[in-house]
């Protein structure tokens, strides 16, 4: 099914790429990767260079959006490439082509390079790439953009809950700790000045950037919005900690890389930009341990008293208010309690 719902998007219509200015003369299309919410294809496009007056090729991705609004993720991207991500080669993002919503079907230009995730077995030889990392975000998180929406507390509150519940239900002899990391995770975030917003990617992870020599190119924009700018640097050092750990057994081998990471970011932001790290590497780790459980909890059962210490080291870290926390446990007690 899944595989059948990819090659649907095989034929492009004639359409699909004159209103972005292509002269189409050719075009042959191979799926990357099957999936429910999000196929990925490959489009070889022969255009006419007006130009030249003779063909060129391009690579083009097109993307399946299933799940998210790929309109919208597609008006974030074109507003992040008239924002200062099109003209700058070294710190950029796919060139938004064209959104299809009868196919549901985003079309961007091609990251060059390699995943940074490739160079995640040899952390301490992937510092530089890993810097440009750190510059790209900043870069993104001083970009002024309009039209972006603010990412409600409820979102987070619904997102944890369900890793909460997952990890309860399958691991109920870890139920107590996970519940209280939950709580903290919550009421940490509630304390956060919601002033303090920028755009920020998501799911920024090492998976989701690309290096080329000294270029930089992030792509998967669907989860884009208005947040506290420790989201996606949190985010992505306990993306990077736990992917590490599940090809070495240990987060020491990371650090490094994590170091570098953020000594480069540090350097081009505001400290207040960093204070709320520690909650979001926490909440990350969340976020993976509930995916890898519910996939395979057989395999990755084992992974919880090491995963939980850690993230309990990341949350001791964290400042949060006395108030933030009662008023949290609080509400917890109120929907206990109606809930009963």
């Amino acid at each position: 099914a899944e595989r059948l719902l990819a090659e649907q998007l095989m034929d492009l219509p004639d359409t699909a790429l004159s209103g972005a200015g292509l002269v189409v003369q050719s075009c042959k299309a191979q799926v990357l990767k099957t999936s429910k919410s999000r196929p990925i294809l490959r489009y070889i496009v022969t255009c006419l260079d007006r130009e030249k007056a003779a063909p060129v090729r391009r690579l083009i991705i097109g993307k399946g959006c299933y799940r998210h609004d790929g309109n919208k993720v597609f008006g974030f991207m074109r507003r992040l490439w008239s924002e200062g991500f099109a003209e700058d080669r070294r710190l950029t993002i796919p060139e938004p082509i064209a959104y299809l919503p009868e196919l549901k079907l985003l079309l961007q230009g091609r990251a060059p390079g390699r995943a940074l995730y490739e160079y995640i077995d040899h952390p301490a030889e992937a510092l530089e790439p890993v810097s440009l990392t750190a510059r790209w975000l900043a870069k993104l998180h001083k970009t002024r953009v309009t039209g972006v929406p603010v990412l409600p507390m409820e979102y987070e509150e619904m997102k944890l809950h369900t890793y909460r519940d997952v990890l309860m239900r399958i691991c109920p002899q870890f139920a107590a700790r996970v519940e209280s990391f939950a709580e903290r995770i919550l009421s940490s975030l509630e304390a956060l000045d919601p002033r303090q917003v920028v755009p920020t990617h998501g799911d920024f992870q090492p998976k989701n950037v690309y290096i080329l020599r000294n270029r930089v190119t992030v792509i998967d924009f669907d989860r884009f919005a208005l947040a506290h700018p420790a989201r996606d640097v949190g985010h992505f050092i306990g993306q990077s900690m736990t992917m590490s750990y599940a090809r070495t057994g240990s987060f020491e081998e990371i650090e490094p890389w994590n170091t570098a990471f953020l000594k480069e970011y540090a350097g081009l932001t505001s400290p207040e930009a960093r204070s709320a790290v520690p909650i979001f590497v926490a909440r990350t780790f969340m976020e993976v341990l509930k995916h890898k459980i519910l996939l395979e909890p057989a395999k990755n059962a084992h992974l919880l008293p090491a995963w939980l210490d850690e993230c309990e080291r990341w949350l001791d870290r964290a400042r949060v208010s006395p108030t933030a926390m009662r008023a949290r446990l609080s509400k917890r007690k109120s929907e206990i309690e109606e809930g009963e």
